[in-house]
């Protein structure tokens, strides 16, 4: 009989564009789904027609324009009515706040283990833009202190979001388990990828000010002058009704730019295998999967010193402080005229993906599985022993 795990996550499971969801949540749902017996409990619902394979899924049936209270407290009643039939031996969080302190209200009431497992905006908080939950002063930093102190286990994606969390005052030490990719579909067009003109780059994220587009338009202006026929490729949603559209206009750069909003995934791993540079300029990170998925493709990574990039670089990634778009042009051309650096690189960071793929990853999340289980299953033992 597959052990019960309750999953709590704020969405992510057949929601957003083409029902893709978070596609890495999706990914590992999919995977532990085959070992464990799966309930997951969503405070976004799905897009109509969503059917769930293999898992169950209970969702809150409004969107956002519903207080998050309430669809927390919603989501509370259908995991309380849920344990007459189902009692998960385990709750596995994703997001601290506001599912890891829901997780760990469940822990408390019904005593059963929790992992949380930090993905972004949970672990940071920067004041000049309002993203994360760990503002000064701020009721919400209290909060997830508090449950991430509580929780069994504390999971974050990179050792860079790791001292995020040190310095935010967080004690408990987390596992470090970074997504990878699954390496059947991320993969190169060739075995060899050679960089030279016309230089191809490309950008994925939804445009926001986390994302900090400004920096990147302002190294593609600067590259544009060494190499005139580069272009640049921007996929993602966009936030900020045109604001990085005009800004593109303003540098006199839009012509060189193709903004093709939001791609089904598969489009998107067409347009990595294509580029030669994945440029990604976040004020933060946690990890940004995009950053793997491009290394899996044989493309290489320039951006801020942020997440994956900050773990990996020197050797497997090139990075500069956040806001310096000099450096990053600086660095893409050094890339462009050496060609052969470019392609040590690029295998560097390849071989790096092989090894750290999803099925790595997902293991990795099972030992976590086993050895509070396991744990669990001695103390009971232990107990009836004594």
């Amino acid at each position: 009989m597959k052990p019960k795990i309750a999953i709590l996550t704020v969405g992510g499971i057949g929601s957003g564009y083409f029902s893709q969801g978070v596609p890495v949540l999706m990914e590992l749902v999919e995977h532990l789904r085959k070992d464990y017996e799966l309930s997951v409990y969503s405070l976004t619902a799905p897009n109509q027609g969503f059917k769930p394979q293999g898992f169950r899924l209970r969702a809150v049936p409004f969107g956002y324009k519903v207080s998050l209270g309430i669809r927390v407290l919603w989501l509370l009643g259908l995991f309380i009515k849920d344990l007459i039939i189902y009692r998960p031996r385990l709750i596995h969080a994703f997001w601290g706040y506001p599912c890891g302190v829901l997780a760990v209200i469940l822990k408390i009431l019904f005593r059963i283990p929790v992992i949380i497992h930090l993905q972004g905006g949970d672990s940071v908080g920067i004041a000049e833009i309002g993203y994360g939950i760990f503002q000064k002063n701020g009721r919400k930093a209290k909060i997830a202190k508090w449950a991430y102190s509580k929780a069994n286990e504390l999971i974050c994606l990179t050792h860079f979001q790791k001292l995020t969390l040190e310095q935010n005052g967080i004690t408990k030490k987390p596992l470090v388990i970074p997504y990878g990719v699954d390496t059947a579909i991320f993969i190169p067009l060739n075995t060899e990828k050679n960089i030279s003109e016309p230089l191809r780059l490309v950008h994925v994220a939804d445009l926001n000010p986390v994302k900090n587009q400004k920096m990147l338009l302002l190294a593609f202006q600067e590259i544009l002058k060494y190499t005139p026929t580069a272009t640049l490729t921007m996929i993602g949603f966009d936030t900020l009704k045109g604001k990085i559209h005009t800004l593109a206009k303003d540098l006199g750069i839009d012509k060189q730019i193709n903004f093709l909003g939001i791609l089904p995934r598969i489009e998107i791993i067409q347009h990595l295998q294509k580029a030669h540079i994945l440029l990604h300029t976040s004020l933060y990170e946690a990890q940004a999967v995009v950053v793997t998925e491009a290394m899996a493709c044989k493309t290489v990574v320039c951006g801020s010193d942020v997440g994956l990039i900050s773990d990996l670089s020197p050797e497997y990634a090139e990075s500069v402080p956040s806001n310096n778009y000099t450096v990053l042009a600086e660095k893409v051309m050094y890339l462009l005229k050496n060609p052969d650096i470019y392609r040590k690189s690029q295998e560097r960071a390849f071989e790096w993906t092989q090894k750290h793929d999803f099925v790595w990853t997902v293991n990795q999340i099972k030992n976590v599985y086993y050895s509070i289980l396991f744990k669990k299953q001695s103390e009971s033992k232990e107990k009836v022993n004594g």
